[in-house]
Order: C-alpha cells, then structure tokens, then sequence
C-alpha cells in the first residue's frame, strides 16, 4: 500500500471532530532555507494546494500556485529558473517573481493579461514561512525572529538541529492547545511533576504562557542536570496556530520551535527547529552532549504523535478548574484564525466549566 492509499483512508480533521471547516489563517513553516537552492523548482502541496517554489539568481524564494495557466504543466517538475524568472517545462512560457508572463520563445509578445498567484514568503533563522488566508487577506503580522540566532549564538540550525515529520494525521489546533496544558508535560513529557502554570495571555496573534518545571526532580543528576535537581521556566509563544516557540530558561538556553502546516484536510508536515548554545564560539556541528538534547527533543514531538495522530476532538471538554481557564482561554484566541469559526463560550468561572454548566 502506498502512502496515497493510506492517505485515502484517513478520516479528514473535521470527521475527527474538529468544528472548522477551513484552514487557519497565519504564518507555516514550509522548510528551512538550506533546502532551496539557487536556480532550482521546488515542487509543494499544502492546504489541499499544489505550488511551486524556486529561488532565483538574486536568492530571493519565490511560491507561485504550481499549475502554468498556459496549458496546466506542474511547474515544480522540470521547471526551470533562468535569473529571477521561472520557466514552465511544457512550453518555456517564463514568469517573473511579480507572477507577470514575461517572455515566450516562440512569440512576438508575452501574454501580458496572464498571472500565476504568489504566496507571501518570509524568511527567517533559517526558516521559510509562507503565508495563508482563506479570505485572500494580506499577512498582518510577521513571524518571530531569534535575536541570539542573529547574534551568532546557536549551532546553525540545518541539518543536525531539526527534525520533521511529513504527513501525519494532525491539525494546527491539536499543536496549539498543548500550549495551554501544563499537564500533559508529566504525563506526555516524561516531567517529575505536573508544572505550575505561572501565567497566560492572548494578544492579537500572540499566546504566551509561562510555566514552572523541575528538571531532574529527586535524583542526584542526569545527563540534563548533571548537578541535580533544577528549577526553571518554560516560556511559550504561539504565533498563530503554526508556530509554537519554546524557551528552556533556566536548564539550558535551548529554544526550540515546533511547527506546523496542512498538506490537506486530513494530514499536515511537522516540523522542529532546535536552537542550540554554542559550548565554541565558530563550532558548526553540536556537541555529543548538544546532539543527545536534540534527539530528546525529537522524542517528545514522537510522544505527542502518539496521541493527537489517534484523538478525537472533544468540543467542549469536562476541565477541571485548574486547567479550564487557561485551555478556554487559548480556545477562544485560536477562534480569531477561522474565518468560519464561532467562538466558544466565555469563560466567567472555572469551576462552571468544570461542571459543564
């Protein structure tokens, strides 16, 4: 059986019980940088979409809808780059980065009046994001940047530093709601305690949480807290319902960001992004004890897959009092990135909730 044929017989997000019909509006990484090189097309399908992609002469990166309006070819398989310019493999029609018809070969004239539709692309730490809205509306706030990445203070970022899971039967909004679940940390993560949640907020398209862990409680040291016990803070941001960043204060210094993006309405890419602190000012590949980090941070996303890839939506859960504000409140947040959505109830006491009042 292929991996199309099992794609076929999964259920989509909203027979699983997720009540939104479209896909959320936002910022998705699609990949990191290294993997597009100059003078090379790209092909991509996320949100049920097919696209392409190229980085020109320039190294600017560029995402075009895949299919030439000419006579329909997938320009991600064969097309060509010539400059800035992508040029279809069908009949040699090139497109600017505009998405113009600027020149074809065996015309007098380019077919001026034809337009490929472009994705808004930004790229940062490495990253590339691109935009979706389902309204057609214009990105209205951009995706985080790493001020120490910038300064030079992590191991770059690809190969050694990432991990990603393709086609997997999850949706944006089960990444998301971890945000709000100190609980799961013991029970999912493998942490001594349940963590205490320090604070939360919901601002435009930013979530943040803080969170107050034990690293390594009641033992004499581990590989991640050599000196014993450790206490610290997990400090979370969602940038929309794609982009989940976590800083490790007070352990050490990891930041790491989990990504999201739906190839269609039954499967979606994931994707992890470790920042790193360099133990050397010029080191290029992690240390032994850099590498061992990553690879446990590569097995908690396992774990959490474990469980979202085989769950059932539960639109309105039976949350005792301390998780129900903070998991409502994030659930009214994520409402603000569906344009279909209908935002859950208010949430005046966490007790009610937990009654299911």
């Amino acid at each position: 059986m292929t991996v199309a044929d099992h794609q076929l017989e999964l259920p989509t997000a909203q027979e699983r019980g997720l009540p939104y019909q479209h896909f959320p509006t936002g910022w998705f990484h699609a990949g990191w940088s290294a993997e597009f090189e100059r003078g090379k097309a790209y092909p991509l399908r996320y949100f049920a979409q097919d696209l392409v992609a190229y980085r020109g002469e320039s190294g600017a990166l560029t995402i075009f809808d895949a299919y030439c309006p000419h006579l329909g070819a997938h320009m991600g398989h064969g097309g060509k780059v010539c400059g800035d310019n992508l040029v279809c493999p069908f009949h040699g029609w090139e497109w600017s980065p505009e998405g113009r018809n600027v020149h074809i070969p065996y015309s007098s004239r380019p077919n001026r009046g034809q337009r490929l539709a472009s994705w808004p692309v930004r790229e940062t730490n490495e990253m590339v994001f691109i935009w979706h809205d389902a309204t057609g509306g214009a990105p209205n706030w951009e995706p985080p940047t790493i001020p120490e990445w910038a300064a030079g203070e992590f191991y770059p970022l690809h190969p050694h530093c990432t991990g990603d899971w393709r086609n997997r039967p999850v949706a944006p909004q089960f990444l998301a709601e971890n945000l709000a679940d100190p609980a799961h940390q013991k029970y999912v993560h493998e942490a001594t305690d349940v963590p205490e949640m320090i604070e939360f907020s919901a601002e435009g398209p930013l979530w943040h949480s803080r969170q107050r862990l034990v690293w390594g409680g009641r033992k004499g040291g581990t590989w991640l807290t050599p000196g014993g016990e450790k206490v610290g803070y997990l400090d979370i941001q969602g940038w929309g319902l794609g982009i989940a960043l976590f800083r490790f204060v007070g352990v050490d210094d990891t930041v790491q960001i989990q990504s999201i993006i739906p190839v269609d309405h039954k499967v979606s890419d994931l994707r992890m992004s470790n920042f790193v602190p360099r133990h050397e000012p010029d080191a290029v590949v992690p240390t032994d004890r850099a590498l061992k980090r990553i690879e446990h941070l590569r097995r908690q996303v396992g774990n959490d897959l474990v469980v979202w890839e085989h769950m059932r939506y539960v639109t309105r859960p039976p949350l005792p009092p301390e998780e129900a504000k903070a998991y409502m409140t994030l659930r009214r947040w994520a409402t603000t990135f569906y344009p279909d959505a209908t935002p859950p109830p208010a949430v005046e006491s966490a007790d009610a909730l937990a009654e299911g009042a």
